[in-house]
């Protein structure tokens, strides 16, 4: 797992998930993570991305939306 992301890591993950039109509605990450509204869950990462880029140490709001990103690629195949 990562420890640290770059600005540039983080808004490139941002943009995956702002170009895509066609994200489940809820997302199990794990068995201890559900997520029931995937895009107001975005919404609140978005407002946390400031504190993110600031703070390279804040891996766990990128770790999380990793995990998501992965979980959307493979249930688009």
């Amino acid at each position: 797992m990562k420890t640290t992301y770059t600005k540039e890591e983080i808004d490139a993950l941002f943009q995956w998930f702002d170009e895509q039109t066609n994200l489940p509605q809820s997302v199990q990450v794990n068995n201890g993570i559900y997520i029931p509204d995937l895009k107001k869950t975005l919404e609140l990462l978005h407002e946390h991305k400031p504190v993110m880029e600031k703070n390279p140490r804040m891996a766990g709001a990128a770790v999380l939306m990793e995990k998501i990103k992965a979980i959307c690629i493979e249930q688009m195949k």
